[in-house]
């Protein structure tokens, strides 16, 4: 991909792509009638080749034969099943903007685990998305929210397709799985340099405690987890497998200090959480567009992984951090504020998606290396 300017009929259809997108996809927002005006897009599952056929992927493509822009969708952790309307709506919402869509589901996320192996499951999607006749593959990136997001930006990084990335979408992503672990096992984390108390929203201490127990036998696992969520005295170490036993000291400690150093000890547990580390990605990052957004209170993921993320692309042009206050993790149903203040964020937002929408509206490759890094 080589820099070049943006023409102003390409500036004016990436407005209002990126105008409708926002529409489309915030459901407080009108925009049956802009559906009424479009041909709705083709939907089928997608059983990626030698992948789980259990586990079907979904693609939303635009109406027409192409080449569209293609953007593999990760929604990583989520608290809804996967055939929640939002799911639809975004899947829609991207292919109405002229993205063919492949919305790749985890079994590990699925059931509230992180795994390393799901940044070759993402790299493998790309490399489908990519190759297929309807898409342009010079326009292909990865959109990602919470644990999917900092998949999306491991997979990014990945040597194979690396340089074939267009384009990176992280919302709500974590930095490392090292300092979120230790962020939800010590309920505090640190924002804008200060460490601070963290409400923990239950969603992340049920991944915290099903990735910590995933080795273990299922019967051991569910003991340990009912135990620990819910507050209730943990097993006897002697009712346990050594496995189990070696994993107790980490359940029954909320000091961030001695749950670091017991993490250090766990051999295991240390290479997965060393294996899912976008911070230390980030250099290898060759996309030329790399937006980040979060909001600033999020209790699944915290802030501060984004603004360690966002610290570890050193100043280099092209790569945005967007704060938000509208969002509860992702949804933007859940928090009341004011008409004016809506109007700002919803502005904000379109600002942080057209990163991604100009590649679906001016129907090139086209680079920003030129930009300049910045925190909105």
């Amino acid at each position: 991909m080589t820099p070049r300017s943006q023409s102003p009929l390409e500036a004016v259809r990436a407005f209002s792509r990126t105008a409708a997108f926002v529409l489309r996809v915030m459901p407080m927002l009108p925009s049956e009638w802009l559906d009424r005006r479009s041909p709705v897009p083709r939907y089928e599952q997608v059983v990626l080749p030698g992948r789980d056929a259990r586990v079907p992927c979904e693609l939303y493509c635009p109406a027409g034969t192409g080449p569209f822009a293609g953007v593999v969708v990760c929604l990583g952790v989520i608290p809804f099943d996967v055939t929640h309307p939002q799911v639809k709506r975004l899947g829609t919402a991207l292919a109405r903007s002229g993205f063919a869509t492949l919305i790749v589901w985890s079994s590990d996320m699925r059931s509230l685990r992180i795994a390393p192996r799901d940044t070759e499951l993402l790299v493998d999607a790309f490399r489908w998305l990519s190759t297929q006749s309807f898409v342009d593959p010079k326009r292909c990136g990865f959109l990602g929210t919470c644990v999917g997001a900092g998949f999306s930006l491991l997979a990014a990084a990945d040597t194979g397709i690396r340089d074939r990335v267009a384009f990176l979408t992280c919302f709500a992503p974590f930095g490392t799985l090292r300092t979120l672990a230790l962020d939800i096992g010590s309920g505090t984390t640190e924002i804008d340099g200060i460490r601070r108390a963290w409400d923990v929203d239950q969603l992340s201490r049920h991944v915290y405690v099903r990735t910590l127990t995933a080795g273990l036998d299922p019967g051991e696992a569910a003991r340990l987890e009912t135990a620990w969520f819910e507050r209730l005295s943990l097993p006897d170490a002697a009712t346990l497998s050594p496995a189990g036993r070696e994993l107790l000291p980490l359940l029954q400690t909320t000091d961030r200090a001695r749950l670091a150093a017991l993490l250090d000890r766990h051999p295991t547990l240390r290479a997965t959480v060393d294996a899912v580390s976008p911070v230390a990605k980030a250099s290898e990052v060759l996309a030329p567009s790399v937006s980040i957004g979060h909001d600033y209170d999020d209790g699944v993921i915290p802030f501060g992984e984004s603004q360690r993320l966002f610290a570890a692309f050193a100043g280099r042009p092209g790569v945005a951090l967007t704060t938000f206050h509208l969002f509860q993790h992702a949804d933007p149903t859940k928090r009341a504020i004011s008409p004016i203040a809506l109007l700002g964020e919803l502005l904000k937002f379109a600002r942080f998606a057209g990163g991604s929408i100009r590649y679906a509206a001016d129907g090139h490759g086209r680079s920003n290396r030129g930009g300049m890094l910045e925190r909105q």
